[in-house]
């Protein structure tokens, strides 16, 4: 479905009634917008809201850390300022630190929000529709978050956000989506507890990945550098991304790190700072540094018939698995200086029975293993072939390797499309490798069933499109806030999935 932009024309949103007191010297606030130009007004302070309080029309109080305005007389009902409520919203307490526009380019009509959560009801009661916002602008310091949910909770849905100025909100795949909206200020002191697990490793001689543990009810994660004697912030990233990668960075050069959350209440405590060396500059720029992770091997399948064919036909197991990490890498990323989501340590099982293969686990450790008895069932169904069993082996593993190593799509449940890309990519790079000789192209597939039908999509766009697009597919989950295989492929190719899945389909 193609996005369709608003142009909108020259509107002003203003609350006119805040004017009435601009001699009074207080400090509500609304925002006034013209061709992206914002002006402020303030009204003088009115008096808190009571419950036992008789108001009649035309009442003015301070509720929540807005103003707001009888309609009619009214007693013991909270001013929100919604529909039938007996109370109208005029402004808010504090000065607005974001502004929203309706259309891209800071066009259309505008609202300016101070700190604070608001609800879809909040955000149409201060003039914003629901679903109708294009572009931002954000004082530096804060952070805008916006949300499909009508509530703003992590978890409810899909989130945007935005420490900076956007101009339009298509990268983040958020154009005419936001239904509720929380402004953080980014400094505040932080009072909750810090996130857990933070650790990092080394990944080049340019590059440093951090990594901790998510937290419920976190939205943003701040990462900040020591410099000079103070810490700076470096990278913010969402809540389901528990992960920093920093790049460019000196070769042969300590750094140090530490990371704080921000949540309903405000910034966190940070977490200890840990200090990481990067390598010494590379010669060639290739792999030569590349460093697979620390495996152990545990046999869970002592003395079964898989167990016995795996130690007489692979006795080195751990050394096949981490040949096969570099293998994975070239075919995921550009080389060592790329941004890999790297791990340290491999904990591989043999399991008496269970799936062929499975992962799971997060960096710095994962876990993989396979099945033994799978092992026995595929050597005797294929001549009891050695050679056929070593590369089931390594098949398995390229398959599982690779969901440690690749990037996730974010916000991406609808339709299948995440999955089809965890298990898609994850195919592809056995099939690329020669390691999937059953797997064959069908007619009729569908694009997001994963595994080779949606491997062999992935193969069809790198061999005939893009040398380069299984690296740049990958890279597009890292990158996106929001996922989809048509938002992806605009990206990387220019052309929409629709097109490129007919195009495909009628290759095979």
């Amino acid at each position: 479905m193609e996005t369709t932009v608003k142009q909108t024309t020259k509107i002003s949103f203003l609350i006119a009634s805040l004017f009435a007191g601009l001699a009074c010297g207080g400090n509500v606030h609304a925002a006034s917008v013209q061709d992206g130009q914002q002006q402020t007004a303030t009204a003088e302070q009115y008096p808190a809201w009571n419950a036992g309080t008789v108001y009649t029309a035309g009442s003015r109080v301070t509720f929540n850390g807005s103003v707001f305005e009888a309609k009619w007389w009214t007693q013991n009902e909270q001013p929100t300022g919604t529909e039938g409520n007996s109370w109208k919203l005029l402004g808010s307490l504090q000065p607005p630190v974001a502004t929203f526009y309706e259309g891209i380019d800071y066009t259309g009509y505008g609202v300016g929000l101070p700190v604070g959560s608001y609800t879809k009801a909040d955000l149409l009661a201060r003039g914003i529709k629901d679903n109708d916002l294009s572009s931002l602008k954000v004082t530096n310091g804060y952070v805008a978050l916006l949300f499909d949910a009508e509530t703003p909770i992590a978890g409810s849905g899909r989130i945007m956000y935005a420490t900076s100025d956007r101009a339009n909100f298509f990268a983040d795949n958020f154009n005419d989506v936001p239904s509720s909206i929380r402004i953080v200020k980014k400094s505040d002191a932080g009072t909750g507890t810090a996130p857990a697990g933070f650790h990092g490793t080394v990944g080049s001689p340019t590059r440093i990945n951090l990594s901790w543990a998510k937290a419920p009810g976190d939205e943003i994660y701040v990462v900040e550098q020591l410099v000079n004697g103070s810490y700076q912030e470096v990278q913010s990233t969402l809540i389901n991304q528990s992960y920093a990668i920093l790049n460019n960075l000196t070769p042969g050069t300590a750094y140090t790190f530490r990371v704080s959350a921000i949540n309903g209440n405000g910034k966190t405590l940070a977490t200890a700072p840990i200090t990481l060396t990067t390598w010494a500059a590379s010669n060639t720029g290739g792999w030569d540094h590349f460093r697979a992770p620390n495996i152990v091997v545990t046999d869970k399948a002592v003395g079964s018939a898989g167990s016995q064919l795996v130690n007489r036909v692979m006795p080195n197991l751990s050394k096949l698995i981490a040949d096969q990490m570099l293998d994975i890498n070239r075919v995921i990323y550009f080389n060592e200086n790329d941004q890999i989501n790297l791990f340290t340590d491999i904990s591989f099982e043999l399991d008496p029975d269970g799936y062929p293969g499975w992962k799971s686990g997060e960096p710095p450790v994962i876990n993989m293993g396979m099945s033994a008895a799978h092992l026995v069932n595929f050597y005797n169904g294929n001549g009891q072939s050695d050679a056929a069993l070593v590369n089931e082996v390594i098949g398995v593993i390229a398959h599982e390797g690779t969901h440690g190593y690749q990037y996730t799509p974010r916000n991406a449940s609808a339709n299948n499309e995440g999955s089809a890309f965890v298990e898609g990519l994850a195919d592809y790079v056995r099939i690329e490798l020669g390691l999937h000789p059953a797997a064959v192209r069908r007619p009729g597939a569908l694009y997001n069933a994963g595994y080779s039908e949606t491997g062999f999509f992935i193969k069809w766009l790198t061999d005939t499109k893009d040398p380069n697009f299984a690296r740049k597919l990958n890279a597009s989950a890292r990158d996106m806030q929001n996922w989809s295989w048509d938002a992806a492929l605009r990206q990387i190719l220019g052309q929409g999935l629709s097109v490129l899945w007919a195009e495909y389909q009628a290759s095979i």
